[in-house]
This record gives structure tokens, C-alpha cells and sequence, in this order.
């Protein structure tokens, strides 16, 4: 129950000291006092079904929000956000604009090629068409990784547009700051790292 319902849990353990103060009660008490969770949130997303599909989630580092991303053959993934400490689903910005990935410290996100801020709505940098779908931005906003369909992926500047950095390898990743993508370029070394440039 500690993993399920932690507050629950918690209750519980507190009531059976009162009830019974004895060396379990004592045990399961000193169990949930340093336990920091106390809530747990279920992605409400159903899972895709059939085998060209896919879904992934990710979690801001700020521990703002929850991005599902389902991949069912379409050209563009369904996203959906949540707000971790409401516990329900998240209205990103405003407008009605739809919001795709969110950057790691959960206060960018990109909204066809624009990258917002969450929190006044205003754009603060863009994604040339020509660099790609941008699969993850970084904290600050500053920087995204985008994957061109045939040729590769890129590190784009988004205050500039400029193209940073371009690597032709598959399922590449970008540090939460921006500062170094990682990729597994098929037929070669596993996950070389390479710093990005100025």
C-alpha cells in the first residue's frame, strides 16, 4: 500500500499505534515517517494497440508535469499533459494552442514551431521548418533537438534558428540543459557523446 496510496498508508499506520501501540504498529510508523511520497499519480493514457505503435512518457525535472506521447501510426503523436501535484490533466499556456513536448525543468514547450513559456505565454524562441519535428527541447528553451525524416537529427538554437549541430545517427537524446546530445549511430560505437557547439 506504500507504493499505491502512501498518505493512505500512512493514516493507517498512525491508527494502528493508537489502537495498539505495539512493536508492529511502532515498526510500520517509523516506516512512513521519512516516506517523502504521499500521493501517486495514474496516467490515465490507454496504451496503443498493434505493433507499428508506441507510446512514451516523460516527467519535467521540475516535477511539473507528466508528457504522454502515443504514437499510433499517424504522422503526429497525441500528447497529453499533467500536472503532477493537481493530480489532473494540464491547460499549457493559452489560446487553445496545442503543445507538444515540454522541456525538462517544465517551463517551455513547443507548440508547432514555436517554443513558449508556460507560465506568460510568450514565444521565446522558434524552429526553422527546415531543421525538423522537434522531439525535445531543452531547460531554458534555448536549445532543441529536432529529427529530420531520412537524414538524421539536429541541435537547433531557438533563439537564432541556427543549426548547431546535425548528427546522422537513429533514437538520438539531449541533456536536460541542451549542452550534450547523445546517439547510437547504427554500425558504429555505442552512445558517443559529443559536446555541442557555440
Amino acid at each position: 500500500m506504500r507504493a499505491s496510496d502512501p498518505e493512505m498508508a500512512a493514516l493507517l499506520s498512525l491508527a494502528a499505534w493508537r489502537v495498539s501501540p505495539a512493536v508492529e504498529a511502532r515498526s510500520a510508523l517509523y516506516r512512513s515517517a521519512p516516506q517523502r511520497e504521499t500521493a501517486v499519480l495514474h496516467d490515465p493514457t490507454s496504451p496503443p494497440d498493434g505493433n507499428e505503435t508506441r507510446m512514451s512518457r516523460s516527467l519535467s525535472a521540475g516535477r511539473r508535469y507528466l508528457t504522454t506521447e502515443v504514437y499510433d501510426g499517424t504522422a503526429t503523436p497525441r500528447t497529453r499533459h499533467y500536472a503532477i501535484r493537481a493530480g489532473k490533466p494540464a491547460v499549457l499556456g493559452g489560446g487553445g494552442k496545442a503543445f507538444g513536448t515540454v522541456a525538462p525543468d517544465g517551463r517551455f514547450a513547443v507548440s508547432k514551431d514555436v517554443v513558449r513559456d508556460l507560465g506568460t505565454d510568450e514565444p521565446v524562441g522558434r524552429v526553422p521548418e527546415t531543421a525538423g519535428t522537434v522531439v525535445a527541447p531543452a531547460s531554458g528553451g534555448g536549445r532543441a533537438l529536432t529529427v529530420t525524416e531520412g537524414t538524421g537529427s539536429n541541435v537547433v538554437d531557438t533563439r537564432t534558428g541556427r543549426t548547431l549541430l546535425r548528427l546522422s545517427a537513429t533514437g538520438p537524446v539531449l541533456s536536460d540543459d541542451g549542452r550534450y546530445p547523445a546517439s547510437c549511430p547504427s554500425g558504429g560505437h555505442p552512445l558517443p557523446v559529443r559536446r555541442r557547439q557555440r
